[in-house]
């Protein structure tokens, strides 16, 4: 895949009877607790996921790890819903918003802890409304908007305006990430399209005057194709991009800021471990990845003649084109 290499690993299929997908309300707090750990068959997240299980296991859990059928096999994640529910697990963790979604709509009473979501703040069952909301908790995919606009602001102090893309399905993070700028004195800029409309929006990038575009992950928008147009677009107009993915810097974008997976797999497992001691999940709700990983390409730099933050080069980030 173009955002970030998918590594396929053998997941253990938990054998289970089937019943009602209903579960009881159990006691959390104390003693070790049945987790359940669903994962995707072509799951870009192994180190993460295989971290989150060996945490909650060296703190005496029993955990299942539970293989989620691909989206176009509804009958597949039926049965695993309902292989899920007969096992009672006292706490279910998903990976992904198609899982999650599944689980909470369909297996009700027990806490549901998500992780490697992106764009969380759209996931339905973060809505303001959602009727499950207060026994959901998770670590979102992406770095905050807040350390995102931080991060930038560092590397090029010059930044006022931002283009930032967006569809419907990414509304809330665009504007979540409005809110994060005006904060920091940077104004977004919001543009809605998708990869049939990518010429327009980067027309109209360019009749904006940003300073730059801020990429976030949506699948509505960006492939390989589009990611590559707006590449093309931040070289000609000597305008940073600024990415999501280590892989999109390497190819061309300015900078970018990614969880750091394992990292992320202990702090959801440390979540897990507060929700199982008795803290609700509704009190923890929506956290961001504290490990944060960064990554510049200094060639880029160089073709839109923009000077770095010197002291931001030496610390901890991976550089790309010093040899180009």
């Amino acid at each position: 895949m173009w955002i970030r290499n998918h590594i396929r690993f053998h997941l253990l299929w938990v054998t289970i009877g089937v019943s009602t997908l209903v579960t009881p309300e159990v006691s959390l707090a104390g003693g070790p607790a049945n987790v359940t750990v669903l994962c995707g068959q072509r799951n870009m997240y192994e180190s993460a996921a295989t971290t989150l299980i060996e945490s909650l296991r060296r703190k005496g859990h029993t955990c299942q790890l539970v293989e989620w059928p691909k989206s176009s096999d509804k009958s597949g994640r039926q049965r695993v819903l309902d292989q899920v529910a007969a096992s009672k697990p006292s706490i279910i963790v998903a990976s992904g918003s198609s899982a999650t979604s599944d689980v909470i709509g369909q297996i009700k009473g027990t806490p549901v802890v998500f992780y490697m979501v992106p764009n969380a703040l759209d996931a339905p069952f973060m809505a303001s409304d959602a009727q499950d909301r207060k026994r959901v908790a998770g670590i979102a995919a992406d770095v905050s908007p807040t350390e995102r606009i931080r991060w930038i602001k560092q590397l090029d102090r010059s930044t006022k305006r931002l283009g930032l893309l967006y569809s419907q399905r990414t509304k809330r993070t665009m504007e979540s990430f409005g809110e994060s700028a005006r904060r920091q004195g940077v104004e977004i800029v919001p543009i809605e399209t998708s990869r049939d409309l990518i010429p327009d929006a980067i027309e109209k990038l360019t009749a904006e005057n940003v300073d730059g575009v801020l990429m976030i992950p949506d699948a509505a928008i960006y492939n390989s194709a589009s990611v590559q147009r707006l590449l093309l677009w931040g070289a000609r107009q000597k305008k940073p991009v600024w990415s999501f993915s280590q892989s999109i810097v390497k190819a061309g974008a300015l900078g970018g800021q990614y969880a750091n997976d394992e990292a992320l797999g202990r702090q959801t497992a440390d979540l897990v471990q507060r929700i199982l001691d008795g803290t609700p999940p509704s009190s923890l709700g929506l956290q961001f990845p504290d490990q944060i990983e960064s990554s510049v390409n200094t060639h880029t730099s160089g073709v839109i003649e923009l000077e770095l933050n010197d002291s931001i080069l030496r610390s901890n980030v991976v550089r790309f084109g010093d040899q180009q």
